[in-house]
């Protein structure tokens, strides 16, 4: 066997170590994406066990309101704030919502809430946990 069929056997071997390094990232990547959105889902589900269980309704106040668009997909959220029985007042991270919830709150609005008496922080709109229209808590 001469130099140059050497040398392309060589690259073609390279080539190949190549395409299998790219594939075990993208491989890697994918599965961490995956965990870490069945992390989300799994805390989604504890959170709406632990508000069927121990959840106390209550009204909160809407803070604050907004709309993203990416690749032409719009996402409705808001963010409220609300006072435990204790008076401690606590505020929401982002909660998506349907639109049609989004039109029905305002900034500054009323918002019938469930949290938890148990982990006061747990919280979501109660119209997500009933499965019903949306109330504006008015």
């Amino acid at each position: 066997m001469d130099r140059a069929e050497r040398g392309g056997g060589e690259s073609q071997t390279q080539m190949l170590q190549i395409l299998l390094i790219a594939t075990l990232i993208l491989i890697v990547v994918m599965a961490i994406a995956l965990a870490l959105t069945l992390r989300v889902a799994v805390n989604w589900g504890k959170d709406a066990v632990e508000l069927q269980q121990h959840g106390v309704e209550t009204k909160g106040r809407v803070t604050e309101k907004r709309q993203t668009r990416r690749r032409g997909v719009t996402s409705t959220w808001i963010r409220y704030d609300y006072a435990d029985e204790t008076g401690k007042t606590h505020r929401s991270g982002r909660n998506l919502v349907t639109p049609e919830a989004w039109t029905t709150h305002e900034e500054g609005g009323p918002i019938a809430i469930v949290y938890s008496r148990r982990k006061p922080k747990i919280s979501a709109p109660r119209y997500l946990l009933d499965l019903e229209a949306p109330d504006s808590g008015r």
